[in-house]
């Protein structure tokens, strides 16, 4: 066995650190010696199989031990700590293509100091995705048969994200913060309610921005787990969908057939894969999955898709799966998901959907003109230029909206309408309240309950 030496320099702020590590090589599995490895490179050559190198325990190895793994075959290296200890908070870790990750104990657990190349290393790529770790949810943190929206098939919860599932409450859809991978604030949790039916994740992305991969390389990568103690829901599929019908007039329900397990759903009409889905099996640790270097290469696609979904069709009721860091690039490899500020990233998602909601009774919304004694209207500027003029919708329920003028907070008589002229800018938003004074006053409209919403919807 070969023995070289690399010198690293790894640089923060101002500050430098350069150090030698002696290099070793391997092509078969391999435990860390506590003792021996310290301070060393161990590369795996993994083209021949996948490979697993074991940690040794974080007692041995003690505060300050450090090694560093990289990946040098076509397989997959995973990083296995000893028993149930962990890794950057995950039981496992694996290492794609060229990847290196140079890691340390702190005689608790192990943590990553870095990584030079491979996915983790390479210069991110612009993400064609929104909200892809799920931390934006203007619509609401979680989704029942009783909610509104409901987790019905074919309906937008997590912001950008589509619900599609083999019929209506199928799954509970959340937005999870405890189930997370490292350094995430958020994953979607989809929780098996009716059994034996497949269900999944769909973002269309805007034609403006598909341009970007449409006739060239693409690819998708992201991080899933299954639920702790799964009874069958262990694999899901992934895809890039392309779209040759009038650019962002899609059909939002892409499946005509869910088909069996082990089969990928039949699409409608323009959709079409643009690579061939596999199953991937999950574990009850977040792991990362890349499907790269994808053509895009339908005839007279507009607009592309990406389509994760649970591929059993033996789904036991409270089953679970976890995704997130959904990310869709330009180019032949995949790179590392980088997260938005959280501002950004919610000023992307209200291009398509802007909600006001109360946080509390008698929040106000905005300021109205009187129109006559039993109205008022109120201007309403959107944060962000809309894709298209939005459709309206509210809690529908009069009481939970007040007209307060001169005279007092008036409760609404009627639910709250869209006037004419609205535009990709601004909505007007007209309220009625039987009696009160707002006749050719200025005044201020209200939110009388929490939780009351006013929205608009301008989704693909």
């Amino acid at each position: 066995m070969a023995t070289t030496t690399l010198v690293y320099t790894v640089r923060s702020n101002d500050n430098s650190v350069t150090t030698a590590l002696p290099v070793t090589s391997t092509s078969v599995n391999q435990s860390v010696s506590a003792t021996d490895d310290i301070g060393r490179e161990i590369s795996f050559d993994t083209t021949a199989s996948d490979l697993t190198v074991t940690l040794p325990s974080v007692t041995s190895a003690g505060n300050g031990y450090h090694v560093l793994l990289r990946n040098v075959g076509t397989g997959i290296l995973t990083v296995d700590p000893e028993g149930s200890e962990t890794i950057d908070g995950d039981l496992t870790v694996e290492l794609t293509t060229d990847e290196v990750r140079w890691i340390r104990c702190d005689g608790v657990s192990w943590r990553s100091i870095a990584d030079f190349t491979g996915l983790q290393g390479r210069a991110p790529n612009p993400n064609l995705l929104f909200n892809g770790n799920y931390s934006v949810a203007q619509r609401g943190t979680s989704f029942t048969a009783t909610t509104s929206p409901a987790n019905n098939d074919d309906t937008y919860l997590l912001d950008r994200w589509l619900l599609l599932s083999d019929g209506d409450d199928i799954v509970d859809v959340s937005q999870d913060v405890s189930t997370i991978p490292s350094g995430g604030f958020a994953s979607a949790k989809l929780e098996v309610v009716t059994a034996n039916r497949k269900f999944g994740l769909l973002q269309i992305v805007e034609a403006r921005n598909a341009v970007a991969v449409i006739g060239q390389r693409a690819s998708l990568s992201f991080r899933a787990r299954a639920g702790a103690g799964n009874a069958t829901l262990d694999t899901v599929r992934a895809a890039v969908l392309a779209w040759d019908g009038v650019a962002d007039a899609v059909t939002s329900d892409v499946v005509s057939n869910w088909g069996i397990e082990g089969q990928n759903p039949t699409l409608v009409t323009n959709w079409a894969y643009e690579n061939t889905a596999q199953g991937i099996s999950l574990s009850e640790s977040f792991q990362t999955f890349t499907i790269e270097n994808i053509a895009i290469d339908t005839a007279g696609a507009e607009n592309v898709a990406v389509f994760i979904w649970a591929d059993s069709s033996s789904a036991t009721v409270g089953d679970a799966v976890f995704i997130s860091d959904v990310k869709l690039e330009a180019g032949q490899a995949a790179t590392a998901y980088e997260a938005r500020p959280i501002d950004d990233e919610l000023r992307l998602c209200q291009r398509y959907f802007f909600q006001l909601t109360a946080d509390a009774a008698g929040d106000e919304i905005t300021v109205a003109a009187g129109q006559n004694a039993n109205s008022a209207a109120g201007a309403f500027l959107f944060p962000v230029r809309m894709r298209a003029v939005p459709s309206f919708s509210s809690t529908g329920t009069a009481g939970d909206f007040n007209i307060v003028s001169s005279g007092g907070p008036t409760a609404c008589t009627s639910a709250p309408i869209s006037r004419s002229g609205d535009s990709l800018l601004a909505a007007s938003i007209q309220f009625l309240a039987t009696g009160s004074t707002a006749a050719n006053q200025t005044s201020i409209l209200a939110f009388s309950t929490a939780d009351a919403f006013l929205a608009w919807d301008a989704e693909l």
